[in-house]
């Protein structure tokens, strides 16, 4: 995570999306030796998430186009070593394509708990969480699985609010007494893209 905020929030031309991906999740069942089957239970949770989200974007986001990528090349998009990240767009969704792209004047997103943002004092720098009232280490939060849409600069650095923490919505949701009837889905693009258009413009009222 990075250690302090962007000084400027600058209109994106693309944003690149961190697909979910349960890594840390995962790492841990394999030490406490869960079964291949519950581990595939995560991994396709995981995937419910990323078809519901890629579905929802297409549907409502126009802001700008989106390329998304699968969370184990993280660390090569913050290193910007684009020949090894395979990016996809909305038809990833009805067949196999992968984008050969050199990604410029980008977000990169994910779903994560609101960040941990420094704020200045009159006689330091402190973090404290975005939402005050919310503690990373407050289980009862921690384990509402309340996530939003995290934003960085193309430096890893997080966005100035109120662009740093985007709600969303992330339900599992279906028919309970039915095997397989229970889905997560997410929704919220729409409200992003509303959030984005309204900040910019009020930017560029000013300047």
């Amino acid at each position: 995570m990075p250690s302090f905020v962007a000084k400027k929030n600058y209109k994106p031309a693309l944003i690149l999306f961190k697909l979910f991906h349960s890594e840390n999740v995962i790492a841990n069942m394999k030490k406490r030796g869960y079964s291949q089957k519950d581990i595939q239970e995560v991994l396709d949770s995981d995937q419910e998430i990323n078809i519901s989200l890629m579905n929802d974007f297409k549907q409502n986001f126009k802001f700008c186009p989106v390329y998304f990528f699968d969370g184990i090349q993280y660390d090569d998009v913050l290193k910007k070593n684009w020949e090894a990240v395979p990016f996809y767009d909305y038809e990833h969704l009805t067949q196999a394509k992968v984008l050969g792209i050199t990604p410029q004047n980008y977000y990169i997103a994910e779903i994560a708990y609101p960040p941990l943002v420094p704020y200045d004092t009159l006689n330091n720098k402190i973090k404290t969480p975005y939402y005050t009232s919310l503690s990373s280490n407050d289980q009862s939060y921690t384990n509402s699985r309340d996530y939003g849409i995290v934003l960085y600069d193309d430096n890893n650095e997080l966005l100035l609010r109120p662009l740093t923490y985007n709600n969303i919505s992330l339900q599992r949701k279906g028919n309970y007494f039915k095997k397989g009837g229970m889905q997560y889905v997410f929704s919220g693009s729409d409200r992003f893209q509303k959030k984005l258009e309204k900040y910019f413009k009020k930017i560029e009222q000013k300047d």
